[in-house]
């Protein structure tokens, strides 16, 4: 993989081999948080342009995130079909870790919150098989992962969070200023992901900046 820019800031993703056995192409995007000198993974997004060789790819990136009740949160894209696009989000249900399950309908442009799941059981490796409705009174915070530029330690930590009443709302909101990693996510017809470098973004009064992160 080769990752380059070209004018006037898209990130190129140029596939050098391999590309007959590409399944998917994703993104993932960090915020940089200096008052803690962390990474803040945000999640990933299939939301990504391409030629018909499938050779090259290029960004489709809007300064935009999306937010529950109002919330940033971290989602991760993990499915697609011709109608949607699944997503989890990792988070604290009245205390309990678990995953909201997020779709993104095509036709609308709409977001809907499907309920909870709880992922595969670590003891036993069988998936749940059960997706839980929120239900009024529930206690919802999120979760995130952090990559701690000056140790190198992974962590996660919660942040933000709301009381359910009637229905959780999901939809795009512009980002706030700051400096935003972007990295794109190849995973192959047999399973396996690579990940290019990191493209580095800085928002300032709506307007984006890139260039390439320093080693």
């Amino acid at each position: 993989m080769n990752l380059r820019f070209h004018s006037p800031g898209s990130i190129i993703l140029d596939v050098t081999g391999g590309a007959e056995i590409v399944s998917t192409v994703a993104f993932n995007l960090f915020y940089q948080d200096d008052e803690s000198n962390s990474l803040w993974y945000l999640g990933s997004d299939f939301d990504v342009n391409q030629n018909d060789a499938g050779t090259q790819f290029w960004d489709n990136y809007r300064n935009v995130w999306t937010i529950i009740n109002d919330n940033l949160c971290t989602m991760r894209a993990l499915s697609f079909t011709d109608d949607y696009i699944l997503y989890t989000v990792p988070v604290q249900v009245n205390g309990k870790l678990t995953n909201l399950r997020m779709l993104y309908h095509n036709d609308t442009g709409e977001y809907e919150v499907i309920g909870t799941w709880d992922g595969i059981n670590g003891e036993t490796g069988m998936s749940s098989r059960e997706v839980r409705k929120l239900q009024d009174g529930d206690q919802v915070e999120f979760v995130f992962e952090a990559y701690d530029l000056t140790t190198g330690e992974d962590a996660s930590f919660v942040g933000g969070g709301f009381t359910v009443s009637g229905p959780v709302t999901a939809e795009e909101a512009t980002l706030f200023d700051g400096v935003y990693y972007y990295q794109y996510e190849i995973t192959d017809i047999f399973g396996n992901t690579y990940k290019s470098d990191f493209a580095v973004m800085e928002s300032l009064d709506g307007e984006i900046t890139v260039e390439m992160a320093q080693s």
